[in-house]
């Protein structure tokens, strides 16, 4: 009796050792999980392959004066890197609010669809405009966008944050915190788009 009582006392904590570690199941699913991985990894190759090989006077060619240069959209791209995740961060850090769901009207395929289209334009705030950039050249800028989406990335791998369940406003209404981080890597695609169609006028450097 004492012999099967150990046994069935180390098979639980083998269940349980096996389990230690692990992400709990009530956050995003792990079907969620590799979708946001992928997509925060895609669309910084994306950006990478859009960049690959221009000289500095390619990087700072602009259509028109009131245009944005490819090294502006670089600029812009790293503020918004970490711009945008504020807004996530901001959702998690305040109280989950799972009450607002039935408010989200945007799935995660319609949000994608629509920051990625370059047929609407959205003025940038104020704080991620390349003005504001502290980075003095695409490279410094660029370095600092690995950087953050590195740490995104890991972030994405690793968090047992219940991001469905903190819902916050944005442009397109209710949205949760995992769908703000798509934003977010959606938004670096859309740019990488802007920096091809400037690579594609007719006055850009050969």
């Amino acid at each position: 009796m004492l012999k099967k009582t150990k046994g069935i006392l180390l098979l639980t904590l083998l269940v349980l050792t096996s389990f230690a570690g692990r992400i709990p199941s009530d956050t995003i699913s792990s079907q969620e999980r590799r979708f946001l991985i992928d997509h925060l990894k895609d669309s910084k190759t994306y950006l990478l392959k859009a960049l690959n090989g221009l000289s500095e006077e390619q990087m700072n060619f602009k259509a028109s004066p009131e245009k944005w240069s490819i090294k502006e959209c670089v600029q812009h791209i790293a503020l918004a890197e970490g711009g945008i995740w504020q807004m996530a961060d901001g959702a998690l850090k305040a109280t989950a609010n799972p009450e607002k769901r039935s408010e989200i009207k945007v799935t995660d395929q319609d949000l994608i669809k629509w920051v990625s289209s370059r047929d609407h334009k959205v003025r940038a705030p104020e704080t991620m405009k390349p003005v504001q950039s502290a980075w003095e050249t695409t490279d410094e800028a660029l370095a600092a966008f690995k950087d953050k989406r590195a740490a995104l990335i890991k972030y994405a791998k690793t968090t047992t944050d219940d991001m469905r369940n903190h819902v916050a406003q944005s442009l397109v209404g209710y949205v949760d915190a995992y769908q703000v981080v798509l934003w977010l890597s959606t938004h670096t695609r859309r740019h990488a788009d802007q920096i091809l169609e400037i690579k594609n006028d007719p006055s850009f450097p050969k």
